[in-house]
């Protein structure tokens, strides 16, 4: 059975039970954990260092370029995007998660509830399936990497690789 979800968590779900056609039960659990969304069947995910992300989303609404969903955590935000746009390489300032060996997921509250203790919807998938365009978000990071050296003198650049992989 199937409780009530928003048009973006339905989204989310109807992701989650592919290749099944109709989605039996919701994905997330009853204590309100993230459920794991399988990356690469709907949308690839660039993540960006949390300090650089809260730039690029002010940057994007800035200038009305809408964000698609974006998933923020305390040290990584995910950028959704389609799977279509991006040729397999990352985007300078982020990290690109294809999904290509098809055991990658990312782990999503579910939209319309209560946001976990580690992670939030700065921007919440809504139902359409509209995504982050890749060129977009790619110039967003530029600029406030760009901006961000100039203010502090720092040296912009990939984030750092000493931390590994992203982990959910």
């Amino acid at each position: 059975m199937t409780t009530h979800l928003t048009s973006g968590a339905a989204w989310l779900a109807k992701i989650a039970a592919y290749p099944r056609r109709r989605m039996n039960r919701s994905p997330w659990p009853p204590n309100g954990e993230p459920a794991p969304i399988p990356i690469g069947r709907a949308f690839h995910v660039v993540r960006v260092p949390a300090g650089n992300a809260k730039k690029v989303v002010h940057y994007l609404h800035a200038r009305s370029i809408p964000t698609g969903p974006v998933l923020a955590q305390p040290h990584v935000w995910s950028f959704l995007v389609p799977t279509s746009l991006v040729d397999g390489r990352d985007i300078p300032g982020g990290l690109l998660l294809t999904g290509r060996d098809r055991t990658q997921t990312l782990k999503c509250p579910q939209p319309g509830q209560p946001a976990s203790k580690d992670r939030y919807w700065q921007t919440a998938p809504d139902g359409s399936g509209e995504l982050m365009n890749p060129p977009a978000l790619a110039e967003a990071i530029a600029q406030t990497i760009a901006a961000s050296a100039c203010d502090d003198g720092s040296d912009p650049g990939h984030p750092d690789p000493h931390e590994g992989p992203p982990r959910d």
